[in-house]
């Protein structure tokens, strides 16, 4: 295969030429490649890698997006700075591959157990209900520790419902509780292979 086509990982074999700059090209390579070995089986992926590939393809999509309704009007008589056809392609592109790898993180995710036995998939949930409520509690104390302004003593007095500093001490156990959960799922990034 000539190094400026790539195989899209979802699309059968079918081999896409983009329409791209050599810099522009060279930028997405890693993933491009990591997409061909992950097809081809040539190694096992760990679930971190393909999360990185994630990320950098949503971040890469965002890019060219961008570049793409920069071009997508011209003055008559000028050109545009990029081929927005060339971009629109590579967008369609790395939403297949980026799609591809989705799915194959989230069949790892619900058939994956951490140490203690529960499911990565339920411990993401988990992590996310202590952030919520953890967030939930901050702004509940913030609101009760605002200063009260009376400009006469004869106006009601505000008084505070709830214990601040207790709000507060709770918030802080369950960011720990979030951090050790993000440590175990980080721990499975990089132990668990990524499964078909």
């Amino acid at each position: 295969m000539r190094s400026s086509t790539i195989r899209a990982a979802a699309s059968g074999g079918t081999e896409y030429t983009p329409v791209l700059e050599t810099g522009a090209f060279e930028a997405c390579a890693f993933k491009s490649r990591l997409a061909e070995i992950l097809v081809r089986r040539y190694i096992t992926v760990k679930l971190g890698e393909a999360l990185k590939v994630r990320s950098d393809n949503l971040c890469r999509i965002e890019e060219l997006s961008q570049r793409a309704t920069l071009n997508a009007q011209v003055q008559e008589g000028t050109k545009p700075v990029a081929d927005p056809g060339g971009l629109i392609a590579e967008i369609e592109r790395l939403t297949v591959e980026t799609t591809w790898v989705i799915q194959r993180i989230n069949r790892t995710n619900v058939a994956t157990r951490l140490p203690d036995g529960t499911l990565v998939s339920d411990t993401f949930a988990e992590r996310e209900r202590h952030l919520a409520l953890r967030n939930t509690l901050r702004a509940i104390a913030k609101a009760a520790s605002e200063p009260q302004t009376r400009f006469l003593r004869s106006e009601l007095r505000v008084i505070r419902t709830v214990d601040a500093s207790a709000l507060l001490k709770r918030a802080d156990e369950l960011a720990q509780k979030r951090r050790v959960l993000d440590a175990l799922i980080q721990e499975a990034n990089w132990t668990v292979d990524l499964h078909d």
